[in-house]
């Protein structure tokens, strides 16, 4: 296969993908940007159609916006996309370390629909309990329970189970991740968590990347399987502390 077309069908499967949150959609475009190495042209017309079908997540928006202004400087679509990976690493490094400071460490959570930033969390931090609910429609958050499962003591669990168990106390936490947040406003995120965050007696730790992170609310959600969830005393926002938006190239 030559680099054309493993480019164009890279993309028509990452264009496809509706199960993978938008971190992992955004590492597979630019490891697909390395390896398929395409030329200007083609990267800024695979960034624009990424942005046209999840243009409901922040992060890809943002690193995209990102990609194209380093663009400028003449640096070619395969460098671009080393300089971004780096600096997910250095974005995600930090948000786990803010998650290990903020998050009580032993604690139950549960947590709703997939997300690789949930997993990082899940995986390096010790709780004595993960309830993952199966957030449907969709069923993502199997996806979620089978990632970590070998690495914690994860139970898959009904969603009405999950309203349950934040409703009544039984967990000590919710964790979610997020599509874009505006602090201290609300953020997007799986249908089911504003009931979620509605019903709940106990802590909402929302975790999200910088790159998520935006200043006014969406005017609309194009993604059925997306809602708005307006912020709450009960939650708190788990974030780097890297700029995210001048990143040292």
């Amino acid at each position: 296969m030559n680099t054309l077309d493993l480019w164009n069908d890279g993309l028509s499967s990452i264009l496809a993908d509706r199960q993978s949150g938008s971190m992992q959609l955004l590492k597979n475009f630019l490891a697909l940007t390395i390896n398929a190495d395409p030329e200007i042209e083609a990267f800024k017309n695979g960034c624009a159609k990424l942005q046209m079908h999840f243009g409901d997540m922040a992060v890809i928006n943002n690193a995209l916006g990102l990609s194209i202004e380093i663009l400028k400087s003449g640096t070619r679509p395969k460098a671009v996309a080393t300089k971004l990976q780096k600096l997910l690493q250095e974005i995600n490094s930090s948000l786990l370390q803010e998650a290990k400071k903020t998050i009580p460490k032993k604690s139950e959570v549960l947590t709703i629909s997939n997300s690789g930033t949930l997993v990082d969390i899940l995986t390096a931090l010790e709780f004595s309990r993960v309830f993952v609910m199966k957030s449907d429609p969709g069923g993502e958050g199997g996806i979620l329970f089978e990632t970590i499962k070998e690495k914690t003591s994860a139970e898959l669990v009904e969603d009405s189970k999950g309203y349950e168990l934040v409703k009544s106390g039984e967990v000590d936490a919710i964790l979610s991740s997020c599509d874009l947040v505006v602090p201290n406003v609300g953020f997007v995120n799986k249908a089911g968590t504003k009931k979620l965050c509605e019903v709940t007696v106990v802590p909402v730790y929302v975790c999200a990347n910088s790159l998520k992170l935006v200043k006014q609310p969406p005017k609309n959600i194009k993604s059925p399987l997306l809602e708005w969830i307006r912020w709450r005393s009960i939650m708190r926002l788990v974030s780097d502390k890297i700029d995210a938006k001048i990143p040292k190239l």
